[in-house]
């Protein structure tokens, strides 16, 4: 099974309101995620729609067929933040914090097979060492003598 990781940097949206969603969609099959998150009424679920699309799209090019692809782990570290300045009555100010995340997800999947040569390929290949444990020794003797 292989491994892709695709990870989308500095996304405005918190962490915290990150992180609720993608409890949604982890260990989720890729298209079936894509499904869940329309219906997710949050503000960082078309986020997370987007980036699974993107990694969906990397997984194709990286040859791995996109029907067996499930997310198989899914994380939001914190990036950077742009601090603001917020003025109260009597003189008195505060910091706004307004948070940036980096997603990053892991999708596994089978590797893709390409046409009808690779698809015979693929198959010749795996019972190749099937075909050469079944002969035995004294078999492949009897059979040259002749």
């Amino acid at each position: 099974m292989l491994e892709l990781t695709h990870t989308t940097r500095r996304l405005r949206v918190a962490p915290r309101k990150m992180r609720v969603v993608i409890d949604k969609i982890r260990h989720l099959p890729a298209q079936k995620a894509l499904e869940v998150l329309p219906f997710v009424n949050r503000s960082a679920a078309p986020h997370i729609a987007k980036s699974v699309k993107a990694a969906i799209m990397a997984a194709k090019d990286a040859n791995m067929n996109p029907d067996t692809l499930v997310i198989q782990r899914v994380w939001c570290d914190e990036g950077t933040a742009l601090k603001r300045g917020i003025m109260y009555s009597r003189g008195r100010s505060a910091v706004m914090m307004k948070k940036y995340s980096h997603l990053t997800l892991v999708l596994a999947g089978e590797p893709a097979v390409k046409g009808k040569r690779a698809a015979k390929k693929a198959e010749a290949a795996a019972e190749a060492p099937e075909v050469a444990a079944e002969a035995t020794p004294e078999e492949t003797t009897e059979t040259s003598s002749k």
